[in-house]
Parts: structure tokens; C-alpha cells; sequence
């Protein structure tokens, strides 16, 4: 009895997360529906996620780290960025992707800023800015840039 105690319990903790092995991350699905409230922000705080994966791509004239990959985010801090068969990436990588606080913030500076032009889309189950683009103030040189963002999952357990 105590062997099949044993087993079903395993089962229960193992189907609670997503155990991302290859990282050590342990994600779960996100449950909870907030999606009727319209305003952005308010939405995103309903569900009141600090701990975080989502997948994200970065949109830049540069080719480093163009392309998905995901975002594991502590407090409304990038802790860690994976590449989406879980290799982490360098350190400095950190730097690159932005949290959804972050992109809150990107989103809310553009109005003010002085660009050619700006879109900004958001997600319409959970809130957060799923597309940014921005094309900065016309010059030569100047090209346009933005993140995507998507499939997010809560970050428990690690």
C-alpha cells in the first residue's frame, strides 16, 4: 500500500508543472481568466504574476539575438534568457529582453518620445504589450525595432 501511496503521489507533484529539465525552470499553465477587464495594465496586475516565463522575439537591425526565445523574469526582473530548446545564453543577453513591467514601461514613454511612428498591441487575455514597434525619428540610418511577446507560463517552484 504504501508503494502505490508512493506513486500517486509522485504523480500528483510531477502533473502539477511544467518541469522545464533542461533548464531547472518549473512552469505551470495560467488558470485564471482576467480577459473582461479592458484596461490594459489593470488586467495585467489581476493576475498579479512577478514570477514569470514568456517567449519573446526582438525585432532589431542588428542580428544579435533576432529570433524567439524565453524570457525568465524574478520580481519584474530578467533573470535568465533561454533559447526555445533551453540553452541559456550569455549573461549580457539579460540586458537585451525586456520583462513585461519593462515593456509597460517602453509603452508608455513612446507617446512622449519623438518617433516617426509607433504601434503598440496588447495581449487580450492577459495585458501585457505583445507587440511593439517603433520606427525612430526619420534619418539615414535609422530602422525600425520592437519586441514580440508571447506564451507566457507562471515560474513556480525554482
Amino acid at each position: 500500500m504504501k508503494k502505490a501511496y508512493l506513486v500517486v503521489v509522485l504523480l500528483f507533484v510531477s502533473c502539477e508543472g511544467i518541469d522545464d529539465s533542461n533548464s531547472g525552470y518549473v512552469m505551470t499553465e495560467i488558470t485564471d481568466d482576467y480577459s473582461h477587464i479592458s484596461d490594459p495594465v489593470a488586467r495585467w496586475k489581476a493576475y498579479g504574476l512577478s514570477d514569470y516565463v514568456v517567449e519573446q522575439s526582438r525585432n532589431a537591425f542588428t542580428n544579435e539575438y533576432n529570433g524567439s526565445y524565453k524570457v525568465v523574469v524574478r520580481n519584474g526582473v530578467v533573470i535568465d534568457v533561454l533559447t526555445l530548446d533551453d540553452r541559456p545564453l550569455e549573461w549580457e543577453a539579460r540586458e537585451v529582453f525586456r520583462s513585461v513591467e519593462q515593456l509597460f514601461l517602453m509603452a508608455d514613454s513612446l507617446p512622449s518620445s519623438k518617433m516617426e511612428w509607433y504601434l503598440i498591441e496588447y495581449d487580450s487575455t492577459y495585458g501585457y504589450p505583445k507587440e511593439i514597434i517603433v520606427r525612430p525619428v526619420v534619418r539615414a540610418l535609422d530602422i525600425q525595432f520592437g519586441y514580440s511577446t508571447r506564451k507566457i507560463y507562471r515560474l513556480v517552484g525554482w
